[in-house]
């Protein structure tokens, strides 16, 4: 068996073992056929969080939840989700942004805690960040007060910030875009490099400073104009009268805006041989696909800590830590006569 090949067993194999370690922490969180509410829907470009919502769908039909309840951050209608879950869990989509750095997010995720003190309230695997102590502190009260809370957190280092700094029973659990198993390349590459760089406040340096000659470099959304203009419709003339109204058929919506932003990422990726990233799900979802990737980290070290726990010892993936060596690995990656 080739390099190549040993490779892309061994993501398999992982992808495989992350999926079933999130199935088995979920499965007491909600019973079979239990009905359950799944909110923050991520109505933005951002494939990852689209990778996790479609991930954490998969793994809920796994375990016979049926999700009768939905919204993203402008739909909630309070009444009718009490009507529609009943005492059945009200799951929060995980991600990266518990903290401060996010705002809007974050002041959601506080309000669905206050709002609903009775319920079963289960925030799904988050990577956690404070800034500010006062929001930390903030957070600490809202969430403490909450005696049906559930905290499952991505890495040790949220893990660790969980239960000292916000004195929460927090679970360690994969994230769930491992929920989706491995995935197939939509094409074959175009490029040696594909640089998937953040262009946000959560970048740790200079897009304009990472140049692949042959190859390019792009960011979530860049090649989504479409999606883009169709998601506007949706927030400014929609919401939250019609969707709000109709939550019983919004699931369906949601989910296939998540699979066309999933396709334009899996369409990103598998134009390059080697993918150079900064994004966690840049990483993830080229794990997922078997592509042989540089990663370097995001500003707080969420990728650093995701390696740590789950994927680093994975061949498919090498570590830098500049720009400049992320593209010396790349390139020696391209000639590499097995990739």
């Amino acid at each position: 068996m080739s390099a190549r090949h040993e490779a892309e067993e061994a993501a398999r194999a992982t992808v495989a073992a992350l999926r079933g370690k999130a199935e088995s922490v979920l499965r007491p969180l909600v019973r079979p056929g239990e009905r359950c509410a799944l909110l923050d829907f991520p109505n933005h470009g951002n494939v990852g969080d689209s990778a996790i919502w479609l991930g954490t769908r998969a793994l809920l039909e796994r375990l016979g939840a049926r999700v009768v309840y939905a919204s993203d951050c402008f739909t909630l209608r309070a009444a009718t989700l009490r009507a529609a879950v009943g005492d059945g869990p009200i799951f929060i989509q995980g991600g990266g942004n518990f903290g401060d750095l996010w705002h809007y997010f974050q002041d959601f995720r506080e309000h669905i805690v206050e709002s609903f003190p009775e319920s079963r309230i289960v925030q799904l695997p988050q990577s956690i960040h404070f800034e500010d102590g006062a929001n930390l502190e903030r957070v600490r009260r809202v969430f403490g007060a909450h005696d049906r809370l559930t905290l499952l957190v991505r890495e040790r280092k949220s893990l660790e910030l969980a239960r000292t700094e916000l004195g929460l029973p927090a679970v360690l659990c994969p994230d769930l875009a491992f929920g989706l198993g491995p995935l197939r390349r939509s094409s074959r590459p175009a490029h040696d490099l594909v640089v998937l760089a953040r262009g946000d406040k959560e970048t740790a340096g200079d897009r304009a400073a990472v140049h692949v000659g042959s190859g390019r470099v792009a960011d979530w959304g860049d090649d989504d104009p479409l999606l883009g203009a169709v998601r506007a419709v949706v927030r400014r003339v929609l919401r939250p009268r019609l969707l709000g109204g109709l939550w019983g058929g919004v699931l369906p919506v949601y989910d296939a805006f998540a699979r066309a932003r999933l396709r334009a990422g899996v369409r990103l990726l598998s134009r390059g041989r080697v993918v150079v990233t900064d994004r966690l799900h840049g990483h993830i979802l080229s794990v997922l696909l078997g592509v042989p990737h540089v990663v370097l980290d995001n500003s707080y070290g969420k990728l650093s800590h995701t390696l740590d726990a789950w994927t680093g010892h994975l061949p498919l993936v090498s570590v830098a830590g500049s720009p400049g060596q992320a593209l010396e690995l790349a390139h020696a990656l391209t000639e590499h006569q097995d990739w």
